[in-house]
């Protein structure tokens, strides 16, 4: 569980209703996917640490400069990645929120992971190779845990069928972010987690 220190999570707004998972899954899929019944859309609610970061230098003027940073901490399996700050959010628990699924990291383990990776991520970002130098005092000012929400949809495709995430957020279907939700789920399933209807983990 989320190590919270009274802090009160907040849910990103959920943009697609389920009536439009068909159209968005035929748009990218084409016609011929078949699409499971209702009862083969589940919604879920994924955990994220958003870390807002400081990082400061000292010239030899005695100056110092300041720059800061935004990134996310998948709260499952600890990916990272940077992030333009928060969307467009609520604090209020949405109404359609039966599978919230509560993170696996700890805050510490979470902004451990998250500092480790930003130094290795950095090193490739030109925003911010110049701020990876030893003498580079890196803060942590604040955090929020933030909820996203995801559409799970099976299809049948050529014969079989397969699992896919929409993003509940902005409509993308699949992809890079899709994978590492069902990698996430798959590794609660594991853990035991019951909320999730078990075709979802194909």
């Amino acid at each position: 569980m989320c190590e919270q220190a009274g802090q009160e999570a907040i849910y990103a707004s959920l943009n697609v209703s389920r009536d439009l998972v068909p159209e968005i899954t035929a748009r990218s899929c084409g016609r011929k996917v078949v699409l499971g019944s209702e009862a083969r859309r589940q919604l879920v609610w994924y955990p994220y640490y958003l870390f807002y970061v400081s990082l400061e230098s000292q010239k030899k003027s005695g100056k110092v400069k300041t720059n800061s940073v935004i990134y996310a901490v998948d709260g499952i399996k600890g990916y990272f990645s940077f992030s333009p700050g928060l969307p467009n959010c609520s604090d209020s628990k949405p109404s359609e929120c039966t599978a919230l699924l509560a993170p696996a990291l700890s805050l510490k383990e979470a902004r451990d992971m998250g500092e480790k990776e930003f130094r290795a991520h950095g090193r490739f970002n030109a925003k911010y190779a110049l701020w990876l130098s030893p003498g580079i005092h890196f803060k942590v000012v604040s955090w929020q845990l933030i909820y996203k929400p995801y559409w799970l949809v099976e299809l049948e495709m050529r014969g079989k069928q397969v699992v896919r995430v929409i993003d509940g957020t902005t409509g993308e279907f699949g992809g890079f972010q899709g994978h590492r939700i069902m990698q996430g789920i798959r590794a609660l399933k594991n853990a035991g987690f019951t909320k999730i209807s078990p075709q979802y983990v194909l």
